[in-house]
Protein backbone atom coordinates (compact mmCIF):
# COMPACT_ATOMS: atom_id res chain seq x y z
CA UNK A 1 0.00 0.00 0.00
CA UNK A 2 2.81 2.41 0.89
CA UNK A 3 4.53 1.66 -2.43
CA UNK A 4 1.29 2.37 -4.28
CA UNK A 5 0.87 5.69 -2.47
CA UNK A 6 4.46 6.71 -3.19
CA UNK A 7 4.05 5.79 -6.85
CA UNK A 8 0.76 7.67 -7.11
CA UNK A 9 2.27 10.76 -5.54
CA UNK A 10 5.27 10.57 -7.89
CA UNK A 11 3.05 10.37 -10.98
CA UNK A 12 0.87 13.21 -9.67
CA UNK A 13 3.86 15.38 -8.79
CA UNK A 14 5.54 14.94 -12.17
CA UNK A 15 2.30 15.81 -13.97
CA UNK A 16 1.83 18.80 -11.66
CA UNK A 17 5.37 20.08 -12.15
CA UNK A 18 5.28 19.69 -15.91
CA UNK A 19 1.80 21.07 -16.63
CA UNK A 20 0.75 23.45 -13.84
CA UNK A 21 1.14 26.99 -15.16
CA UNK A 22 1.37 28.83 -11.83
CA UNK A 23 4.69 27.50 -10.57
CA UNK A 24 6.47 30.85 -10.49
CA UNK A 25 6.41 32.58 -7.10
CA UNK A 26 4.43 35.55 -8.40
CA UNK A 27 1.75 33.41 -10.07
CA UNK A 28 1.53 30.93 -7.22
CA UNK A 29 1.24 33.46 -4.39
CA UNK A 30 -1.16 35.73 -6.27
CA UNK A 31 -3.53 32.92 -7.34
CA UNK A 32 -3.35 30.54 -4.38
CA UNK A 33 -3.10 33.04 -1.51
CA UNK A 34 -3.67 36.69 -2.45
CA UNK A 35 -6.86 36.24 -4.50
CA UNK A 36 -8.66 34.26 -1.77
CA UNK A 37 -7.71 36.86 0.84
CA UNK A 38 -9.00 39.72 -1.31
CA UNK A 39 -12.28 37.98 -2.13
CA UNK A 40 -12.94 37.04 1.49
CA UNK A 41 -12.22 40.63 2.51
CA UNK A 42 -14.49 41.98 -0.23
CA UNK A 43 -17.56 40.03 0.89
CA UNK A 44 -16.90 40.53 4.60
CA UNK A 45 -16.62 44.30 4.14
CA UNK A 46 -19.57 44.35 1.75
CA UNK A 47 -21.63 42.59 4.41
CA UNK A 48 -20.68 45.27 6.94
CA UNK A 49 -21.45 48.02 4.43
CA UNK A 50 -25.02 46.77 3.91
CA UNK A 51 -25.35 46.29 7.68
CA UNK A 52 -25.68 42.52 7.65
CA UNK A 53 -25.78 40.73 10.98
CA UNK A 54 -22.54 39.27 12.41
CA UNK A 55 -23.90 35.79 11.68
CA UNK A 56 -24.46 36.68 8.02
CA UNK A 57 -20.98 38.17 7.71
CA UNK A 58 -19.49 35.03 9.24
CA UNK A 59 -21.48 32.96 6.73
CA UNK A 60 -20.01 35.02 3.87
CA UNK A 61 -16.47 34.58 5.21
CA UNK A 62 -16.79 30.83 5.65
CA UNK A 63 -18.55 30.48 2.31
CA UNK A 64 -15.84 32.31 0.39
CA UNK A 65 -13.09 30.48 2.25
CA UNK A 66 -14.59 27.13 1.23
CA UNK A 67 -15.31 28.35 -2.28
CA UNK A 68 -11.60 28.90 -2.84
CA UNK A 69 -10.89 25.24 -2.20
CA UNK A 70 -13.03 24.45 -5.24
CA UNK A 71 -11.80 27.39 -7.30
CA UNK A 72 -8.16 26.55 -6.68
CA UNK A 73 -8.58 22.86 -7.49
CA UNK A 74 -10.70 23.38 -10.61
CA UNK A 75 -8.32 25.98 -12.07
CA UNK A 76 -5.26 23.86 -11.40
CA UNK A 77 -6.60 20.52 -12.59
CA UNK A 78 -8.38 21.88 -15.66
CA UNK A 79 -5.29 23.66 -16.93
CA UNK A 80 -3.15 20.54 -16.44
CA UNK A 81 -5.54 18.44 -18.54
CA UNK A 82 -5.57 21.16 -21.20
CA UNK A 83 -1.80 21.58 -21.34
CA UNK A 84 -1.36 17.81 -21.48
CA UNK A 85 -3.04 17.88 -24.88
CA UNK A 86 -1.52 21.14 -26.09
CA UNK A 87 2.05 20.16 -25.13
CA UNK A 88 1.70 16.71 -26.68
CA UNK A 89 2.00 14.50 -23.61
CA UNK A 90 -1.62 13.29 -23.67
CA UNK A 91 -1.01 10.93 -26.55
CA UNK A 92 2.02 9.46 -24.80
CA UNK A 93 0.00 8.94 -21.62
CA UNK A 94 -2.81 7.26 -23.56
CA UNK A 95 -0.33 4.99 -25.36
CA UNK A 96 1.30 3.88 -22.11
CA UNK A 97 0.27 0.61 -20.38
CA UNK A 98 -0.35 2.40 -17.07
CA UNK A 99 -3.53 1.54 -15.16
CA UNK A 100 -6.20 3.99 -16.36
CA UNK A 101 -7.93 4.81 -13.04
CA UNK A 102 -4.46 5.29 -11.58
CA UNK A 103 -3.56 7.69 -14.41
CA UNK A 104 -6.82 9.62 -14.11
CA UNK A 105 -7.09 10.11 -10.35
CA UNK A 106 -3.39 10.73 -9.77
CA UNK A 107 -3.78 13.96 -11.72
CA UNK A 108 -5.55 15.53 -8.74
CA UNK A 109 -3.42 14.57 -5.73
CA UNK A 110 -0.67 17.19 -6.01
CA UNK A 111 -3.27 19.96 -6.24
CA UNK A 112 -4.93 19.10 -2.91
CA UNK A 113 -2.37 21.02 -0.80
CA UNK A 114 -3.08 24.13 -2.87
CA UNK A 115 -6.79 23.96 -2.10
CA UNK A 116 -6.07 23.42 1.58
CA UNK A 117 -3.60 26.31 1.61
CA UNK A 118 -6.14 28.69 0.07
CA UNK A 119 -8.70 27.74 2.72
CA UNK A 120 -6.31 28.01 5.67
CA UNK A 121 -4.89 31.33 4.46
CA UNK A 122 -8.40 32.78 4.06
CA UNK A 123 -9.49 31.50 7.46
CA UNK A 124 -6.43 32.86 9.28
CA UNK A 125 -6.78 36.18 7.49
CA UNK A 126 -10.45 36.43 8.46
CA UNK A 127 -9.68 35.49 12.07
CA UNK A 128 -6.81 37.98 12.36
CA UNK A 129 -8.27 40.98 10.53
CA UNK A 130 -11.97 40.53 9.81
CA UNK A 131 -13.27 39.51 13.22
CA UNK A 132 -14.08 35.85 12.52
CA UNK A 133 -14.72 34.15 15.87
CA UNK A 134 -13.49 30.56 16.03
CA UNK A 135 -13.29 30.29 19.80
CA UNK A 136 -16.19 27.81 19.93
CA UNK A 137 -15.25 25.84 16.80
CA UNK A 138 -15.44 22.07 16.77
CA UNK A 139 -12.06 21.43 15.17
CA UNK A 140 -12.66 17.73 14.57
CA UNK A 141 -15.86 18.46 12.66
CA UNK A 142 -14.12 21.31 10.83
CA UNK A 143 -11.23 19.09 9.73
CA UNK A 144 -13.57 16.31 8.54
CA UNK A 145 -15.69 18.82 6.64
CA UNK A 146 -12.64 20.31 4.90
CA UNK A 147 -11.45 16.82 3.94
CA UNK A 148 -14.87 16.03 2.45
CA UNK A 149 -14.86 19.27 0.46
CA UNK A 150 -11.34 18.59 -0.82
CA UNK A 151 -12.44 15.16 -2.04
CA UNK A 152 -15.68 16.32 -3.67
CA UNK A 153 -14.24 19.40 -5.38
CA UNK A 154 -11.24 17.39 -6.63
CA UNK A 155 -13.56 14.81 -8.21
CA UNK A 156 -15.69 17.62 -9.65
CA UNK A 157 -12.55 19.28 -11.06
CA UNK A 158 -11.45 16.01 -12.69
CA UNK A 159 -14.91 15.59 -14.21
CA UNK A 160 -14.95 19.12 -15.63
CA UNK A 161 -11.32 18.87 -16.76
CA UNK A 162 -12.30 16.16 -19.23
CA UNK A 163 -13.95 18.85 -21.35
CA UNK A 164 -10.69 20.83 -21.52
CA UNK A 165 -9.16 17.99 -23.53
CA UNK A 166 -11.49 18.80 -26.44
CA UNK A 167 -11.74 22.60 -26.03
CA UNK A 168 -9.54 25.26 -27.58
CA UNK A 169 -8.73 26.91 -24.22
CA UNK A 170 -9.36 26.24 -20.55
CA UNK A 171 -10.10 29.67 -19.03
CA UNK A 172 -13.77 29.85 -20.05
CA UNK A 173 -14.38 26.31 -18.76
CA UNK A 174 -12.80 27.25 -15.44
CA UNK A 175 -14.92 30.41 -15.18
CA UNK A 176 -18.13 28.43 -15.78
CA UNK A 177 -17.17 25.91 -13.08
CA UNK A 178 -16.38 28.74 -10.66
CA UNK A 179 -19.72 30.35 -11.43
CA UNK A 180 -21.63 27.19 -10.53
CA UNK A 181 -19.70 26.82 -7.28
CA UNK A 182 -20.19 30.43 -6.22
CA UNK A 183 -23.81 30.92 -7.26
CA UNK A 184 -25.45 27.58 -6.47
CA UNK A 185 -23.78 26.11 -3.39
CA UNK A 186 -24.82 28.59 -0.70
CA UNK A 187 -21.51 30.46 -0.66
CA UNK A 188 -23.27 33.83 -0.88
CA UNK A 189 -26.93 33.19 -1.70
CA UNK A 190 -28.71 30.82 0.74
CA UNK A 191 -29.89 27.62 -0.93
CA UNK A 192 -33.44 28.20 0.31
CA UNK A 193 -33.67 31.43 -1.72
CA UNK A 194 -32.84 29.77 -5.04
CA UNK A 195 -35.60 28.82 -7.52
CA UNK A 196 -36.55 25.20 -6.87
CA UNK A 197 -34.89 23.90 -10.04
CA UNK A 198 -31.61 25.55 -9.11
CA UNK A 199 -32.02 24.43 -5.51
CA UNK A 200 -32.32 20.87 -6.77
CA UNK A 201 -29.17 21.34 -8.86
CA UNK A 202 -27.25 22.77 -5.89
CA UNK A 203 -27.52 19.49 -4.01
CA UNK A 204 -25.76 17.74 -6.89
CA UNK A 205 -22.78 20.09 -6.69
CA UNK A 206 -19.75 19.78 -4.43
CA UNK A 207 -19.43 22.26 -1.55
CA UNK A 208 -23.16 22.47 -0.83
CA UNK A 209 -23.31 19.87 1.94
CA UNK A 210 -19.73 20.42 3.09
CA UNK A 211 -20.29 24.15 3.51
CA UNK A 212 -23.23 23.48 5.79
CA UNK A 213 -20.93 21.27 7.84
CA UNK A 214 -18.24 23.96 7.97
CA UNK A 215 -20.64 26.60 9.20
CA UNK A 216 -22.05 24.28 11.85
CA UNK A 217 -18.55 23.25 12.98
CA UNK A 218 -17.39 26.87 13.23
CA UNK A 219 -20.22 27.51 15.69
CA UNK A 220 -19.30 24.50 17.83
CA UNK A 221 -21.80 22.02 16.44
CA UNK A 222 -21.33 18.25 16.58
CA UNK A 223 -19.78 16.29 13.75
CA UNK A 224 -22.40 16.54 10.95
CA UNK A 225 -22.21 12.95 9.72
CA UNK A 226 -25.25 13.33 7.46
CA UNK A 227 -23.78 16.19 5.49
CA UNK A 228 -20.39 14.49 5.35
CA UNK A 229 -21.96 11.35 3.88
CA UNK A 230 -23.84 13.40 1.29
CA UNK A 231 -20.66 15.28 0.34
CA UNK A 232 -18.91 11.94 0.01
CA UNK A 233 -21.66 10.62 -2.26
CA UNK A 234 -21.33 13.70 -4.47
CA UNK A 235 -17.59 13.00 -4.71
CA UNK A 236 -18.26 9.37 -5.63
CA UNK A 237 -20.73 10.29 -8.38
CA UNK A 238 -18.32 12.77 -10.00
CA UNK A 239 -15.45 10.28 -9.64
CA UNK A 240 -17.39 7.53 -11.44
CA UNK A 241 -18.86 9.68 -14.21
CA UNK A 242 -15.61 11.60 -14.66
CA UNK A 243 -13.59 8.43 -15.13
CA UNK A 244 -16.17 6.94 -17.50
CA UNK A 245 -15.99 10.10 -19.60
CA UNK A 246 -12.19 9.97 -19.58
CA UNK A 247 -12.31 6.33 -20.69
CA UNK A 248 -14.81 7.13 -23.44
CA UNK A 249 -12.54 9.90 -24.74
CA UNK A 250 -9.62 7.48 -24.83
CA UNK A 251 -11.67 5.03 -26.88
CA UNK A 252 -12.61 7.81 -29.32
CA UNK A 253 -9.00 8.94 -29.61
CA UNK A 254 -7.82 5.41 -30.39
CA UNK A 255 -10.62 4.97 -32.95
CA UNK A 256 -9.96 8.28 -34.72
CA UNK A 257 -6.22 8.51 -34.15
CA UNK A 258 -6.56 11.97 -32.61
CA UNK A 259 -8.43 13.67 -29.77
CA UNK A 260 -9.91 16.70 -31.57
CA UNK A 261 -10.17 18.03 -35.10
CA UNK A 262 -7.53 20.65 -34.31
CA UNK A 263 -5.09 18.23 -32.61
Amino acid sequence: MSQLMVGTWRVSYLSYKALFGWLTWTSYISNIIVRPLLMVSLFALLGKFVQSSPQEIEAYILGMSCYWIGATLTSGIIQCFYYERVLGTLHLAMASPINRPYLYFSRAFAHLPNGLMSFVAALVWAWALLGLDLSNANWTALALSVAAILASTACFALFVANFSIIMREWISLSVVAHGFLMALTGVIVPIALLPWKLEFLSYALPLTHGLESIRAAASGGAVPYGNLVLEGLVALVYAVFGYLMFHFMEIQMRRRGKMTEEA
